[in-house]
């Protein structure tokens, strides 16, 4: 999945998803580098788009070096995938928000 996420084959890393299981579609390497963060090193939006949704993977995943998605993003002029990161954060940050929501209703 590394291989073919970091040169951008995404017919490669589609089939491989399919394939394997949700641990393994975000299986870290020895640089702690997972394969949606191969997408953004390789300015691969596709890939990331569909890793992303078929995997679920964290977006707060961090490299061994401390950069995050959007770090790696910009370190890498991945604009379109910037922007995609900008929405999700969005969606994760109002989900979480809304459970937290959720879950005080709960205890009164």
């Amino acid at each position: 999945m590394h291989i073919a996420t970091v040169s951008g084959h995404l017919e490669v890393a589609v089939y491989l998803a399919d394939k394997l299981k949700k641990d393994q579609i975000s299986y870290r390497d020895n640089n702690s580098i997972t394969p949606l963060m191969n997408c953004i090193t390789s300015n691969n939006e596709h890939a990331f788009i569909y890793l992303y949704f078929k995997g679920k993977s964290s977006l707060n995943n961090v490299d061994m070096n401390g950069n995050t998605l959007l770090h790696l993003a910009a370190e890498h002029n991945a604009s379109n995938i910037a922007l995609i990161l900008k929405h999700l954060y969005d969606i994760e940050v109002k989900e979480e928000i809304n459970n937290k929501s959720m879950d005080t209703l709960r205890q009164i």
